[in-house]
Parts: C-alpha cells; sequence; structure tokens
C-alpha cells in the first residue's frame, strides 16, 4: 500500500468503499482478503493524514517521481543545460539592448527643461 500515489490510493479507497456498499445493499458478507485490504487502505489513510504537511508533501512528491519518471541522467543533464543556455542568451540580449539604449540617450539632443 505503501507505493500508492496521493490519487491511487484515494481511487483505491472509492473503489473499495463502492463494493463495501454494494455488499451491505445485497447483504453479501464480504471476503477476508476484501475486510483485510479495506482496513489496509484505511490505515494506509490515516497514516498519512497524520503526517505533518511538509513530511506529507515530501513522501508524495518521492511516489510521483518513482512513477512517474523515466528520464535518464543524460536527459535530465540536456534539460538543464538548455535551460542554462536559455538564460545566458536571455542574459545577453537584455545587456545588448541596455547598451543599445544606453547609446540612443547619448546621442538623442538635448531639450530645454519645461518652463
Amino acid at each position: 500500500m505503501g507505493e500508492l500515489t496521493r490519487r491511487d490510493l484515494a481511487a483505491q479507497l472509492a473503489l473499495a468503499r463502492t463494493q463495501t456498499r454494494r455488499a451491505q445493499t445485497s447483504q453479501t458478507p464480504l471476503s477476508d482478503t476484501a475486510r483485510h485490504v479495506m482496513a489496509d487502505l484505511a490505515r494506509e489513510s490515516r497514516l498519512r493524514r497524520a503526517l505533518h504537511w511538509r513530511d506529507a508533501a515530501r513522501e508524495d512528491f518521492q511516489r510521483e517521481q518513482a512513477t512517474t519518471s523515466t528520464t535518464s541522467l543524460g536527459q535530465v543533464r540536456r534539460t538543464l543545460t538548455t535551460r542554462r543556455t536559455a538564460t545566458a542568451d536571455r542574459r545577453r540580449s537584455a545587456c545588448a539592448a541596455l547598451a543599445r539604449a544606453r547609446c540612443r540617450l547619448r546621442q538623442a539632443p538635448r531639450r530645454a527643461p519645461f518652463p
């Protein structure tokens, strides 16, 4: 149960509750396995709710990373290099624009101050 993300845990709990309601309406007893799964899901949900918000966020982040991350070290390196290059390019273009603006200010004719 610990490997479930927050969304997966919520979906599993909803499914288990639906199955419990159906069993109650049809007056069919739940199997031992179903009861154990329900208890485990409820216990996991209680444990996660008892966590401090910062710990819960860290746990969620790590679970999400573990389930969705299929990136290699090379892909991460390429992404970081692209970001660094883009930042450097933006900085260079901003510096060039600033230099052009300063040059225009120096070349502009002086105006008389307002009376």
